[in-house]
């Protein structure tokens, strides 16, 4: 029967600086898009006040890719976009 050392706690391969810029690269390459649902319920709803709506550029590269991608690939972003929609769009009252 082979067997093999078992390892300890200090000798197992902890993963590296390479490994957590691959899992940061990841995660943001799927919360940037994500976090456009939510962007666009606040603003649809009334929840931000226009003048940061009308500042805000953070998600023009997003829209500039979805305007020129393939017409599956843009009803597949509307359509996650539709159920980030109010039920009933509020007033906003802000300053």
């Amino acid at each position: 029967m082979l067997r093999y050392p078992h390892r300890t706690g200090s000798d197992q391969k902890k993963p590296g600086v390479a490994s957590w810029t691959a899992m940061v690269v990841v995660a943001v390459l799927l919360a940037y898009p994500l976090s456009f649902g939510p962007w666009f319920w606040l603003d649809t709803s009334g929840r931000l006040p226009r003048s940061l709506v009308c500042k805000n550029h953070v998600y023009d590269p997003l829209r500039w890719i979805i305007e020129r991608s393939p017409d599956f690939a843009a009803g597949v972003f509307r359509a996650y976009l539709s159920l980030w929609l109010p039920a009933k769009p509020m007033e906003y009252h802000g300053p």
